[in-house]
């Protein structure tokens, strides 16, 4: 008899229209326990006969240092002879009409915060055994365009942390997520990702992963499962792992925008050399059949999640311009403290704001021990009401759950300044090109005021210290605000303190050190204060009430600064004491639907600041007071004419 032998090798990848898109829902978890199962199938057809079939399966969850396998139990039907290693092999000898090849596995995957030390770029001296992750592949391709804007954007950087967070920031910037017909049907090259700036997760990686071996920097793909709010389940993904010498492999998800950290939401698969790198293999020996390979079924749930992560780092957020003409451009800044000597990376998301702004969540990169900044421009609604002044608040929340707020004023007949989008603009390009220079590898500069608030007519005092880092000394060095310099020289691991005395007209201020070698900035933010910016938040209350029906008001109230002999009057009611010995104080008050009859429940705030001046807000909330007596209608109605024209305060 003679045997016609047909060999079939057959790439399957993840399909790649089903890209997972970034959600938050996990990220404050220390672990997430999944099931994670996997299907296909194999059909044949004819008369004739079959030697073998197999399945070689790299598609399954392994492994690492952020992922426990608890369980993994490939299974078959019918019955193969299954051997588990690298892949998990299905072998049969037996021909059938159809081949279900099945894989049920329980993870848990763990929230780790990468910490790593400063390495020097370019990298020196790589394991040999690295060296294959820097060279190109049939889809992480490299040419001159991808060398050319890999050196461009990494010119000058010399710790391999921030080149590769350069990389990747880039990277996301500049391709646009774009499921069309193209690149959902295969894997493009990352040539034509940078050529045509647009791509699916994997391909947005492979550019990613491309640009850092152009550099040296080994990483090599990752592909797996991840959590996707577009219908609140897991999808297919695909990401990043970037080599740090002396410490190992790190992930970057560049779709999601978790550079050197992932959320628990991602379940590892199989790492590749290449993107194209085959998922599933096939080979069969037989004469007269017909073999149709089947989809890839995958499903994946959360079965239990672990504890709440306490917040990681400080997080503060300020509005630099705090009175604003309606219809300005708001520029704002989120400080992130790093409080280890390490790189490492946060997130941060604004949670509240007035209107829309441009990427509502922004990676930050960590250095050690300093704090980093990220901006946003926010426009100021024109369509409210005049004769008010209206109080917005924008709050932003890191991926550990740290929050911060800050607060600002607008109102069209109080004299306050419009701010163009330009000017806007404008200053912000000004504190992140100090920015970039906020890092040395040879000295700190770390200047502090201080207290925490300064009133507008008050002396400021900031101490710099500075400190030599670096293996040799260093001279000439000026120490700067604005004009305001003093000249040292600081020998190795010396420090010295700098004092400033300061008449501020900017809540943000920012010292240099600069010498031929060196410029190094500072940045202090201070609350520059005209009066203590006493406010109020989470007001509750009764919409409606009667006349004669007692209720209770509760909200919170804050202030800047020190405030004394704080009286508060709600509606005509008596005015009350309150003690408040600390920044933020719940309040309850209990009143009567008499005391509003013009349907508007009015705070009246009197109260001094710690110098003795004195100081009022008033603001009002909308209520509506039914069943008033005849006698009620005719006080309200004086009430209402003597309350025209005065000017009132809104909060948003």
């Amino acid at each position: 008899m003679i045997y016609i032998k047909k060999l079939l090798l057959i790439l399957l990848f993840i399909p790649l229209i089903v890209c997972a898109q970034d959600t938050e829902n996990y990220y404050g978890y220390s672990d997430l326990t999944i099931d994670y199962d996997f299907g296909t199938t194999v059909t044949m057809s004819g008369s004739g006969s079959l030697d073998y079939l197999k399945a070689s399966l790299n598609l399954f969850p392994k492994e690492s240092g952020r992922q426990e396998i608890l369980s993994l139990n490939p299974s078959s039907n019918p019955n193969s002879k299954i051997t588990e290693g690298d892949f998990i092999e299905y072998y049969w000898t037996e021909f059938s009409s159809n081949y279900e090849i099945g894989l049920a596995s329980r993870v848990k995957t763990s929230n780790i915060i990468y910490k790593i030390e400063g390495i020097q770029f370019p990298i020196q001296d790589l394991d040999p055994e690295l060296e294959e992750y820097t060279l190109p592949g049939e889809t992480i391709d490299i040419n001159d365009d991808i060398i050319n804007q890999a050196q461009e954007i990494v010119a000058g950087e010399t710790d391999l942390y921030s080149a590769v967070f350069k990389l990747a920031d880039w990277t996301k910037k500049h391709i646009d997520y774009d499921l069309n017909t193209l690149t959902a049907k295969a894997a493009l090259p990352s040539s034509w990702v940078l050529e045509n700036g647009e791509g699916v997760c994997d391909e947005i990686t492979s550019l990613f992963i491309s640009f850092s071996r152009s550099v040296g920097i080994p990483a090599r793909f990752v592909s797996g499962s991840a959590y996707t709010n577009v219908d609140h389940a897991f999808g297919n993904h695909g990401w990043a792992e970037v080599y740090f010498p002396g410490y190992g492999w790190v992930p970057y998800d560049v779709t999601f925008g978790e550079f050197g950290w992932l959320n628990p939401a991602h379940v590892d698969l199989f790492r590749s050399f290449d993107s194209s790198d085959a998922a599933i293999k096939y080979s069969w020996l037989g004469n007269g059949i017909d073999v149709n390979l089947g989809e890839l079924s995958v499903e994946a749930n959360v079965l239990s999640e672990g504890d709440i992560i306490e917040p990681v780092f400080d997080l503060n957020l300020d509005v630099l311009v705090d009175e604003v003409a309606p219809g300005s451009y708001v520029p704002f800044m989120v400080t992130v403290d790093n409080p280890y000597n390490k790189f490492t990376y946060d997130g941060v998301r604004i949670s509240k704001v007035p209107s829309d702004v441009d990427e509502l969540f922004k990676p930050v990169l960590l250095r050690p021990g300093l704090e980093s900044n990220l901006f946003w421009i926010v426009r100021v609604p024109d369509n409210k009401p005049s004769g008010y002044i209206y109080t917005s608040t924008i709050e932003s929340v890191d991926i550990f759950g740290s929050v911060s707020s800050d607060t600002f004023r607008f109102a069209d007949d109080q004299g306050y300044k419009f701010i163009s989008e330009e000017e806007a603009m404008e200053m912000i390009s000004k504190l992140e090109e100090q920015e970039d220079k906020s890092y040395s590898d040879v000295l700190s500069l770390d200047c502090d005021p201080s207290k925490s608030y300064y009133y507008d007519f008050e002396t400021v005092y900031v101490t710099c210290d500075v400190k030599n880092t670096g293996a040799g000394g260093i001279n000439g060095l000026n120490i700067c605000f604005k004009d305001d310099c003093k000249s040292i020289s600081l020998s190795v691991d010396q420090s010295e303190e700098i004092d400033f005395e300061i008449i501020p007209n900017s809540s943000n201020l920012v010292f240099s050190a600069k010498n031929g070698d060196i410029e190094l900035y500072s940045f202090v933010k201070i609350s520059l204060l005209d009066e203590p910016d006493l406010s109020f938040s989470d007001i509750s209350y009764p919409k409606k009430v009667d006349y004669d029906e007692e209720f209770v008001v509760k909200f919170t109230l804050s202030s800047k600064a020190k405030v004394d002999n704080l009286k508060l009057k709600l509606g005509s009611s008596k005015s009350f004491d309150i003690d408040k010995n600390e920044e933020t104080v719940n309040i309850e008050a209990s009143v009567v639907g008499k005391y509003f009859l013009t349907n508007k429940l009015i705070f009246k705030f009197d109260y001094d600041d710690e110098y003795g001046n004195s100081h009022s807000l008033e603001e009002l909330k909308p209520i509506a007071v039914d069943n008033i007596p005849w006698y009620g209608k005719i006080i309200r109605g004086f009430k209402l004419i003597l309350e025209k024209g005065k000017e009132v305060y809104y909060s948003l």
